[in-house]
């Protein structure tokens, strides 16, 4: 188990462990934080094949994110600084445990669009594509890489394959 907590105000935190309820994760995050103070919002806990992480944001909002190798899924869920359920996604794996496809809802659930990516040979990110509820193209992202694998840039493309910009 890996925990790095920020110097957070006692309300915040009782707030965030209200919000995992009475799970042992909880638990354990609340012994380890009294042990232990950083700068970054960041939890993990791995429970083979599944990893648990919650990131704790700037502004009070938390993403957590539940990655499962024997369903071959991960599960994303944003909540505003009170716990308010903002948007939840879910992924298919791939073997190699790297998102292929996902489906973004929003707080009801609703289907708001869909991701998929595509991988180069080396099992690096090379396409996103980005599609509405309706599963219409509207953006579709091109990583460029240096020669040692690094993100040099990005090319974006409308659903017209128009490009929108570069970085």
């Amino acid at each position: 188990m890996i925990y790095n907590l920020p110097n957070t105000k006692k309300t915040q935190l009782l707030s965030f462990l209200k919000l995992m309820k009475n799970s042992l994760f909880a638990i354990t995050l609340l012994l380890t934080c009294m042990l232990c103070s950083g700068s970054t919002g960041y939890a993990q806990e791995e429970i083979n094949p599944i990893k648990v992480q919650t990131i704790m944001h700037p502004d009070g909002s938390r993403t957590d994110t539940m990655k499962d190798l024997d369903a071959r899924t991960t599960d994303v869920k944003i909540f505003n600084k009170k716990g308010k359920l903002l948007q939840h996604s879910v992924f298919t794996l791939d073997d190699q445990g790297r998102e292929i496809e996902g489906t973004i809802f929003d707080a009801n659930e609703k289907v708001i669009g869909y991701i998929s990516n595509k991988y180069d040979v080396l099992g690096q990110l090379k396409e996103r594509s980005e599609k509405d509820a309706n599963g219409k193209l509207f953006r579709r992202l091109v990583y460029r890489r240096d020669p040692s694998g690094k993100i040099i840039g990005t090319d974006a493309f409308d659903g017209n394959d128009l490009p929108i910009k570069s970085q």
